[in-house]
């Protein structure tokens, strides 16, 4: 009787059901502008460490499953007014199967910041704040497939924050619908329309010149389309290029104080081999304010522009070590003056997989 082992025609090992990534981060960096001020900047060096944690469950005899976790800390060194900024990100989304081109679908979100943060754009009455507090976004959504034609999706984000003071506690929720068209090799171009209505706890309304009304509840309603591309440039997919526009309408309740327009967009290049990965990317927006003026005695109407570049190289030093560098640059540009000002941020450290 002749015996037939399976490692004698190389049979490969099943996949695993779940997968798991754990990276630690450590690195040091300085910011020049830490309270993104026009004429009062604050500068320091400061110490990176961070966390990010990815689970996924393969979709064999049950739900697709997908976790994932990031958090940031920063600790300055320098700096009489901000000793620390932290992020956390954590999301949980589910996939089911419904039928050969249907699938159903829940995420999970949670973030907590405690940054400083330019409210200015949308908010001229608070411009720039120390913002603490709490975000948990559920987003239930379906999904067709037309095959090689591509996909449509229909989803219903539902978000409520809190905040400490002095930024206000809100809610929103409205439906999105994305369309999505893959080509060549792993290219594809997506376009998404939304509607999505925002009701302020606590925040009044206000008149065009900025005076708050009393008795009244502030809520906006915002409709956006964004286009994004993104095409492989070589057959090795080393190359990547990846576009991105959008309009975004805002309308308040009220006598139009926060009605705006805003185009944006985005461009970056990205190359990636085995041991290299680095990407650039320049960012551009345009603010069109409707009734906002840039004061009680300049009835001009208001201007922003907001400019931005990233540039970051990381570099696989061993399977399980990364090296990495990072630049930030951002400049907002008007005709308020104490909305005007540059940030420049510069990191670099190494990042443990496990």
């Amino acid at each position: 009787m002749v015996v037939i082992r399976a490692q004698e025609f190389d049979v490969a090992p099943p996949i695993p059901l779940w997968h798991r990534s754990v990276t630690l981060i450590t690195g040091a960096g300085y910011k020049d502008n830490l309270l993104l001020s026009h004429s009062a900047a604050e500068e320091s060096a400061f110490l990176k460490s961070g966390l990010e944690l990815f689970v996924t469950r393969l979709p064999k005899e049950g739900p697709q499953f997908q976790f994932i976790a990031s958090a940031e800390d920063l600790r300055f060194f320098s700096s009489p007014s901000v000793e620390k900024e932290q992020l956390v990100f954590a999301q949980a989304r589910v996939v089911q199967e419904l039928s050969a081109t249907w699938e159903g679908s829940f995420d999970l979100e949670y973030v907590y910041l405690d940054q400083v943060v330019d409210l200015s754009a949308t908010d001229p009455l608070s411009n720039v704040v120390r913002a603490r507090g709490h975000q948990v976004q559920a987003n239930p959504g379906v999904r067709h497939s037309f095959g090689e034609t591509g996909r449509a999706e229909l989803t219903f984000p539902v978000a409520k924050y809190w905040f400490a003071e002095p930024v206000d506690d809100y809610g929103l929720g409205g439906p999105k619908l994305t369309f999505e068209h893959p080509y060549g090799e792993k290219s594809e171009w997506t376009v998404s329309f939304s509607y999505s209505y925002w009701s302020y706890d606590d925040r009044p309304q206000s008149e065009v010149d900025g005076t708050l009304i009393p008795g009244t509840s502030l809520a906006f309603h915002q409709q956006r389309i964004d286009l994004a591309w993104r095409h492989y440039l070589d057959e090795r997919n080393r190359w990547r290029v990846s576009t991105r526009l959008s309009y975004k309408q805002n309308q308040d309740n009220g006598p139009g104080f926060y009605d705006y327009i805003r185009f944006q967009g985005g461009e970056q290049i990205r190359f990636r081999t085995r041991t290299w990965d680095i990407a650039a990317e320049v960012k551009l927006a345009f603010y069109d304010y409707a009734k906002q003026r840039v004061s009680l005695t300049d009835r001009s109407v208001r201007e922003r522009t907001e400019v931005g570049f990233n540039l970051r190289c990381e570099k696989e030093l061993t399977r399980w070590l990364r090296l990495f560098a990072e630049y930030d640059y951002e400049r907002i540009f008007s005709n308020r003056t104490i909305d005007e000002y540059s940030v420049n941020v510069a990191s670099a450290g190494l990042m443990w997989e496990f």
